[in-house]
């Protein structure tokens, strides 16, 4: 039976702490999130979904698998207390996803078709609610009633806290008459407590924002059962059979080989015009064969892989054949110079112009097809399955995300284009992009403003780009606590605010 199945009498026994669990994790989400703008939270939430995970009453110890991605976790909430970014809240959906699977699914093969159940779990959410529902109807609270279960412990319970409580409450009324400050600090926590609960927000809107937190909570509590048969991404991929084995292998050699003479053809005119400088047709503009074509380049070297791939995904008698192989290896290193090609264009657009955070991730794309490309020769070279190839790239995406959400690539790219200003000031800064790239640009705008030479139309535009966006920072800090922070933007934004007192001196 599936572990997360919940017979009878399991569900009987296991309604309260179900729903306590459910009810604590969808209360602490409230409490971070609710008109929190996301910081530090972000990270405490990941750790608790993680926690209610790993520790499960009776369950057995966490697998190797869970413990990595729980270390891996600690890892990637250093670097959701940086900066908040797409990539580090897709790093900790992927940990979750690994962590659910291993503690919930462990019936099931190991690797990708338990942490792929997990997302299969988040997306039918909405299936606990009626689960739920039929748990507690058939569960002892109901059957038997709440204070026949609960009289004994509930008596015993409040046999132990009353004593401490009446005391406590009688001396806290004696020593707020002695003592002025713990006077005012009950008197001012009475009153807090009395404000809190008739100023409750209970608006729908929060109401639909406690219906999905309990949803996520309640999935990562107890999700619904898996598949009883395997789901269909996770079934080995077929090989291709090919009824004419003849025609099969001149047929992939055919179109190896016209693939190849085109790809030599576009990579000849690389070298002739993009390496070696030489001058264009004149119906064609530098800037046109330079700039654009980017992403057309990029889709023909994914369409290559994906060609190979098939290829090589046909029965043995045809993928081994060595002149296929060979046909391939000239294929995948022509795509290598391709995507020299695209690197060069990438550059040479960044000499012209200035960087950006979509260049770089473009650049760390193409790093990422460089890596799949190596996989995919080492499988064409020794052989193995598709789905394994998929693996080890869907591996590779995960460690360039895991990478990248450290890193504080705007204000890198930032200080790079400030850096090419401030060596050729007659370049033109785009000080709009500097503010759109968000708190890591800051300092970098601090340069512009604070350059030698403040009459400079830039300069003076920096300035007063920092002073507005310092009034904006200053006016958010007032409706952020510590559930907001973000260490790169505290620091940055002191660092904005002092510049922008210093700007409004007159020099």
């Amino acid at each position: 039976m599936n572990s997360t199945s919940i017979p009878l009498d399991a569900a009987r026994e296991r309604v309260l702490p179900i729903l306590g669990l459910t009810t604590a994790l969808t209360w602490l989400g409230d409490f971070l999130f609710w008109n929190h703008p996301p910081g530090i939270s972000v990270a405490i939430y990941a750790v608790a979904l993680a926690a209610t995970l790993l520790v499960r009453p009776g369950g057995e110890r966490p697998s190797r698998s869970a413990s990595i991605a729980a270390a891996l976790m600690l890892l990637a909430t250093i670097a959701t207390t940086l900066e908040n970014s797409f990539s580090n809240v897709a790093v900790l959906a992927a940990l979750l996803a690994v962590i659910m699977g291993e503690r919930h699914f462990p019936q099931l093969a190991c690797g990708w078709a338990r942490w792929s159940e997990s997302f299969v779990a988040w997306l039918a959410g909405w299936r606990r609610w009626p689960w739920l529902a039929r748990a507690c109807a058939d569960s002892e609270l109901t059957r038997t009633g709440l204070n026949s279960i609960t009289t004994d412990r509930a008596a015993r319970s409040f046999q132990i806290i009353a004593p401490a409580a009446c005391l406590a409450v009688i001396f806290s009324i004696v020593l707020s008459f002695g003592n002025a400050v713990f006077g005012e600090l009950i008197a001012r926590s009475a009153s807090y407590a009395v404000q809190w609960i008739f100023s409750f927000d209970f608006s729908f809107t929060r109401c639909l924002f406690w219906i999905a937190l309990a949803t996520v909570a309640l999935v990562v509590v107890r999700p619904q059962s898996a598949a009883a048969q395997p789901r269909f991404w996770t079934r080995p991929l077929r090989i291709w059979a090919r009824a004419d084995v003849t025609v099969a292998v001149w047929q992939s050699g055919a179109v190896l080989a016209v693939l190849n003479a085109l790809f030599f053809a576009v990579n000849t005119i690389d070298v002739i015009y993009l390496w070696s400088h030489a001058g264009l047709p004149a119906e064609v503009r530098f800037s046109e064969f330079v700039h654009r074509g980017v992403y057309s380049l990029i889709f023909a070297v994914l369409l290559s892989a994906v060609v190979i791939a098939a290829i090589f995904q046909q029965e043995q008698n045809v993928a081994q054949r060595r002149v296929l192989k060979v046909l391939a290896g000239v294929w995948i290193a022509q795509n290598l110079v391709l995507i020299a090609g695209v690197f060069l264009r990438l550059k040479l657009y960044v000499d012209a112009y200035q960087f950006s955070e979509l260049r770089v991730y473009v650049g760390c794309f193409l790093l990422l097809i460089v890596v799949g490309f190596g996989l995919l020769a080492w499988q064409v070279a020794r052989g193995g399955s598709l789905g394994a190839l998929l693996w080890r790239n869907v591996l590779s995406t995960f460690a360039l995300f895991f990478v990248v959400q450290f890193p504080d690539v705007a204000g890198w790219v930032a200080r790079f284009n400030v850096a090419q200003w401030q060596r050729e000031p007659t370049r033109t800064l785009d000080l709009a992009y500097l503010e759109v790239l968000g708190p890591g640009a800051w300092p970098a705008l601090i340069d512009v403003g604070s350059s030698r030479d403040r009459s400079h139309h830039a300069a003076a535009e920096a300035r007063e780009r920092v002073i507005r966006l310092a009034a904006d920072e200053a006016e958010h800090r007032l409706l952020r606590d510590w559930r907001s922070i973000q260490v790169r933007r505290k620091a940055q934004g002191r660092e904005l605010i002092a510049a922008a007192a210093r700007f409004q001196i007159p020099p």
